[in-house]
């Protein structure tokens, strides 16, 4: 495996003389690269915000274009536990062969759109759907078991404890795998950022925070499975997704380039780099994409960017059409990154009787 991890990064096209440690791979596909998922193998597949297309960069950094079948928009992915890439549609789940690319599907019924897609700690795939309703399904595509969540999940994880957790509004939902369910109030969790840490903990911010020019208007907040604010950070950056150890990874938008940063259980802000910029001319990306890791610590990111430059006050200004992007995906081994700074972050006063 690690052999082939090597070859991965050797083979990856350049844009530029890169660092040690950082290798890029880009692709043109028509769409806003969005999300991205490391499935078995750390193969490495790209999903548009809303289309009918994706790509996956295999083990030898070769991309490939996967078309969903006619009609089906897809909306939530994961990594299923058969190592396959899974997604949900309006009315279905499906799941891409890993080796071959085919697709099948699962009818769900009319109205139920799988948005959550995880990997169970019992073998099972289970998603939480746009409606409310939790599924737990053999990779067969049998449906074992359905469970009510009590409204729409912001995010969902499974925790240190074995048990499924979804992040509401106003509350955490703790759904066990014998479908034990339980409920806590908490402070209100905007439809936003929510990663989950494989803990007993997760983060989670408001939809500013998804967007880097109002990142430093967003509040970073860490909040226990029973509800509890363990902390809240004010941090000039972006965060995309949380690592099994717990830690939460964040990017920057500079002139130099792009810093990351990791943010630790107990508060300390390690930022890394700057990574030399993608080439998008005089236009930053609007968005930030999606974030995933690889199985021997490298941090992958996905990023769409302009093709064409822009002109005039806002040079993004009207590069938002597909036929305008490229993709790519940039993959990094942070302990080969220069270290900008190591800072013990303050945080708020948590709630009484809050954990640590």
């Amino acid at each position: 495996m690690r052999r082939a991890l090597l070859l991965l990064f050797a083979s990856l096209p350049l844009f530029a003389q890169l660092p040690e440690g950082v290798s890029r791979v880009t692709f043109r596909n028509d769409f806003y690269a969005w999300n991205l998922v490391v499935t078995a193998g750390d193969t490495l597949w790209v999903t548009p915000f809303i289309n009918r297309a994706m790509a996956r960069v295999d083990v030898h950094g070769v991309a490939r274009d996967v078309d969903l079948p006619a009609g089906r928009n897809a909306g939530g992915f994961g990594a299923g536990p058969d190592g396959a890439l899974w997604f949900g549609s309006n009315g279905f789940i499906a799941r891409v062969d890993p080796l071959t690319n085919v697709i099948e599907s699962w009818p769900l019924g009319a109205g139920h759109t799988p948005y959550h897609i995880l990997a169970g700690p019992d073998g099972n795939l289970w998603f939480v759907e746009t409606q409310g309703r939790v599924v737990c399904m053999r990779p067969d595509g049998e449906i074992l078991r359905t469970y009510e969540a009590g409204g729409f999940a912001n995010g969902a994880g499974f925790g240190s404890d074995g048990a499924l957790h979804l992040a509401m509004a106003t509350k955490v939902v703790r759904i066990t795998i014998d479908g034990e369910r339980s409920e806590h109030p908490t402070t209100a969790i905007e439809a936003g950022f929510t990663g989950f840490a494989g803990s007993d903990f997760f983060w989670h911010g408001g939809r500013a925070l998804n967007e880097p020019e109002r990142a430093p208007n967003g509040a970073i907040m860490k909040t226990s499975f029973t509800g509890e604010t363990l902390a809240t950070y004010s941090i000039a950056m972006t965060p995309l997704a949380a690592d099994e150890r717990g830690n939460l990874w964040l990017r920057a938008l500079t002139d130099e380039g792009v810093v990351l940063g990791k943010l630790s259980p107990t508060g300390v802000l390690t930022r890394f780099g700057p990574l030399p910029p993608l080439p998008a001319t005089a236009c930053h990306q609007w968005w930030y994409a999606g974030m995933d890791f690889l199985s021997d610590g490298r941090v992958a990111m996905a990023d769409h960017y302009a093709d064409i430059p822009r002109t005039g006050t806002n040079p993004c200004l009207g590069a938002r059409r597909p036929a305008d992007l490229n993709n790519t995906i940039t993959i990094v081994d942070p302990r080969l990154l220069p270290v900008l700074s190591v800072e013990v972050l303050n945080r708020t006063p948590r709630r009484r009787g809050a954990r640590q």
